[in-house]
């Protein structure tokens, strides 16, 4: 069963962001391509670059922690090891789809070659290695953990890559949500990418699970109502005053069930609100991108209204205070 949203004259788009080998001089390439491709999709090493003659361009827009990117390349390769793991907590899976070029991914024992028109996922949170050949086009989708465990709770336990057959029901469809959201002359709101981004887990959750000769049960009512309080709840992080009578009215059903569906996640529904908030606040802190920006800054614009709680509260979470984790990365990029 697949989710659908209606989008108001003030729906927020997703802002796309651009960057090109072209922009720096050759000997920086390889520095700036590894930077470029940690922002954009997920953290890791570049190998096998020529000594002079390499291009690439990325294309991506991301909404926390969703991404879809397209890009453009010289033949590389991306090695994402237990460091890069451990520095990002990264726990994305990556749905690629190849336009132009060769892919090899390998992951555990297995390696899945991906010629253009083909697609192949990866699981962020274990070591893998992608080779690509020829004149690279592809695209990527980053998907968060939360929605693969929902709809492809199998593909959790797999510990290497995994081909996605071209014949398989609904593949198809798959291919064109991944081309779509990833191109960057799709216009599409923040609200609208969401809902697209769990049919597209959904329908990835149906072709893995077929592709492995079982079945998984659609979503129940219960589940759906989980998902959209969910969404409505990521939409809103940023505001300091979301309560749960808010959601309700949304929803349009009572506080009474906003926290009987929250139990389902085994959370109440401000301590959801306050790790979303603080996730937000590391992934801003961490990116050098932001680096001009005030850690109160940072604390109000993720929905904290009141700054010493906010301090508080990250160093009783993390372990350590928001300037230290700010020292620590600009150490890390110096």
């Amino acid at each position: 069963m697949l989710i659908y949203a209606q989008e108001g004259e003030t729906a927020r788009r997703m802002q796309i962001s651009s960057w090109s080998t072209r922009d720096v001089e050759p000997r920086h390439c390889a520095d700036y391509w590894r930077q470029v491709i940690s922002r954009a999709v997920l953290g890791g090493s570049v190998n096998g670059m020529p000594g002079s003659g390499f291009v690439g361009s990325i294309s991506a827009r991301r909404l926390r922690d969703l991404a879809f990117a397209s890009f453009d390349s010289s033949a590389h390769e991306i090695v994402r090891d237990r460091r890069d793991i451990a520095h990002d907590h990264g726990g994305a899976f990556l749905l690629s789809l190849q336009l132009g070029g060769t892919a090899r991914l390998r992951q555990g024992d297995r390696e899945v070659v991906v010629q253009p028109g083909q697609m192949g996922l990866v699981d962020g949170a274990k070591p893998f290695v992608v080779s690509l050949s020829g004149s690279v086009q592809r695209m990527v989708a980053v998907l968060p953990r939360d929605l693969i465990s929902r709809y492809a709770p199998f593909l959790i336990k797999s510990h290497h890559a995994v081909p996605i057959a071209e014949t398989e029901p609904c593949a198809d469809l798959l291919r064109e949500y991944i081309l779509r959201l990833s191109n960057p002359a799709f216009d599409v709101s923040e609200t609208v990418a969401e809902v697209l981004s769990e049919n597209l887990c959904a329908l990835l959750g149906v072709v893995a699970a077929n592709q492995a000769s079982f079945s998984t049960p659609p979503p129940s009512e219960r589940c759906l109502r989980l998902e959209a309080l969910l969404a409505f709840m990521r939409r809103h992080t940023t505001d300091p005053e979301l309560t749960p009578q808010q959601a309700a009215l949304h929803l349009k059903i009572s506080v009474r069930s906003v926290h009987k569906l929250m139990q389902e996640t085994g959370r109440s529904f401000c301590a959801w609100l306050l790790d979303e908030r603080i996730n937000q606040c590391i992934r801003a802190i961490r990116d050098p991108t932001l680096r001009h920006m005030r850690i109160s800054e940072i604390a109000w614009s993720c929905g904290f209204s009141d700054v010493s709680y906010f301090n508080g509260v990250f160093k009783s979470r993390v372990g350590i205070t928001p300037s230290e984790m700010r020292a620590s990365v600009e150490v890390q990029h110096s």
